[in-house]
């Protein structure tokens, strides 16, 4: 009945309450190990340290010496500043386990806390000399010629003290990045890529040294071999998403032939992500597989609207539209745009893009002012959402406004498309000269249409407006 009694004191937050009770209990039972580890964390919490003490020096009578129990009383006795007392337990642990490589720099670390350094650097030098690799010694060594700013030795302990094995690769990551940091800083090449290869010798299936490495390839443009080692990264971590987001943007810029089958792996091992069915939908119409591109789509929609993703549905029907677009399809276009702003009615590409096409069929052109307005307004510096605007306007026969809004969307971009609008605004607008010197500048940026051919042939505007 006591101990539920003070089970509802500690859910009452009665902590008083409850030690009042587990002391009494204590004396009534003096070697139950639970009532001293229930009195070891209510004196915690409410902090009074010199009666966990006493109940940990209990523990110890009954258990003997442990790293647990001592690291406890350590703590302790730091906030306590009683500095010899913390030598002393240290020490006995030394004692209890002579071959753990840990506790000798603990104690120099300590040692260095109290400003001790001579003591402090002779534990790390005696732990050395009883085990060369002891890469924890060297670590603080590390630590410490780094506060005072000896760079040589510093990086010396470093670089030995990370290719320790016996130390965990959680407490080297920190210094792993930092000592990769300054040999690349350094112009050291060459001296990291070895690093590594002998860091691989000690954890060799760490993905954590394989996401640092594959940063360093990156960084050294040695794109081939980071897609190899990401590539090994997913034997290792084949659930990990961001080693094959990773994978798919670097072949896709470095080894486009490769990025289809990999992205299409990455959806296969994630059958409901949206993002990698988006990818290959991307690639599809990059290589002008417009029949792929829709089948993926429907696919990607009909996910989004089980899981409902309404974004993402909207988004999907979106592309619909833009890839009808393109196929001159227009009437499906309007139609998958229509729905797409249903799921979208703020979104400023998708605005864009309606908007433009309507334009170009010179048709509903109050509805595509109102539809570009709102994407300028959202996006004002955006050069190509600037170039629809203008286009509206040009086809309204709003010359002036036309003018003024493709100037503003060349400040920001030439595109070629948006200099042969400039041409034909300013042939609107009588400037005959500048037009054709627009239109010309537009061939030299890349434009390659015909129609733009024989405006420059003929010195004279030719609509390009799509029927419907």
């Amino acid at each position: 009945y006591q101990e539920i009694s003070a089970a509802y004191c500690i859910a009452k937050r009665n902590y008083h309450g409850a030690v009042n009770i587990f002391e009494k209990l204590l004396k009534k039972d003096i070697d139950n190990e639970t009532y001293i580890y229930r009195l070891i964390e209510l004196y915690r919490i409410l902090n009074m340290p010199k009666k966990e003490l006493a109940m940990l020096d209990k523990i110890e009578q009954y258990k003997g010496i442990s790293e647990e129990i001592s690291l406890s009383k350590i703590d302790i006795l730091i906030n306590l500043r009683q500095d010899k007392k913390v030598v002393d337990e240290f020490n006995r642990l030394i004692r209890k386990y002579p071959f753990e490589k840990r506790y000798p720099v603990l104690l120099g670390d300590f040692y260095l806390l109290i400003n001790k350094t001579q003591e402090g650097l002779m534990c790390y030098h005696k732990a050395l000399e009883k085990d060369s690799t002891n890469g924890y010694a060297k670590i603080s060594l590390y630590q410490y010629y780094d506060k005072i700013g000896d760079e040589q030795q510093a990086e010396y302990y470093l670089s030995h003290g990370l290719l320790d094995g016996g130390i965990d690769l959680s407490l080297k990551l920190d210094f792993l990045k930092k000592h990769i940091a300054t040999l690349i800083s350094e112009g050291k090449d060459e001296e990291a890529e070895l690093f590594f290869k002998e860091l691989f010798k000690i954890h060799p299936n760490e993905i954590e040294i394989y996401k640092f490495y594959v940063s360093f390839l990156i960084h050294e443009k040695c794109y081939p071999e980071a897609i190899d080692n990401l590539k090994t990264m997913l034997i290792l971590e084949p659930d990990d998403k961001s080693i094959w987001d990773n994978l798919i943007t670097i072949e896709r810029d470095f080894q486009p032939d490769s990025v289809l089958a990999t992205t299409q792996a990455a959806a296969m091992a994630f059958p409901r992500d949206l993002n990698f069915l988006f990818s290959i939908i991307y690639i599809h119409i990059t290589n002008n597989n417009t029949a792929e591109a829709l089948k993926v789509c429907d696919k990607a929609i009909e996910i989004a609207t089980e899981d409902k993703e309404t974004d993402k549905k909207g988004r999907f029907l979106m592309t619909k539209g833009d890839i009808f677009a393109k196929k001159d399809s227009l009437q499906q276009s309007f139609a998958y745009y229509e729905q797409a702003l249903t799921y979208l009615p703020n979104d400023a590409l998708l605005l864009n893009n309606y908007a433009y096409l309507l334009a170009t069929c010179n048709t509903h052109l109050k509805k595509a002012e109102q539809m570009s307005s709102k994407a300028v307004k959202a996006e004002p510096q955006n050069a190509t959402f600037l170039d629809t605007y203008a286009w509206v306007f040009f086809m309204r026969g709003e010359y002036q406004s036309a003018k003024f809004y493709m100037e503003r969307a060349l400040s920001y971009d030439k595109d070629p498309i948006m200099l042969e609008h400039y041409g034909d605004i300013l042939f609107k607008l009588g400037d005959t000269d500048n037009a054709l010197l627009q239109w010309q500048k537009s061939v030299e940026a890349g434009n390659t249409s015909d129609i733009l051919q024989q405006k420059i042939e003929t010195c004279n505007y030719i609509p390009d407006i799509i029927t419907l």
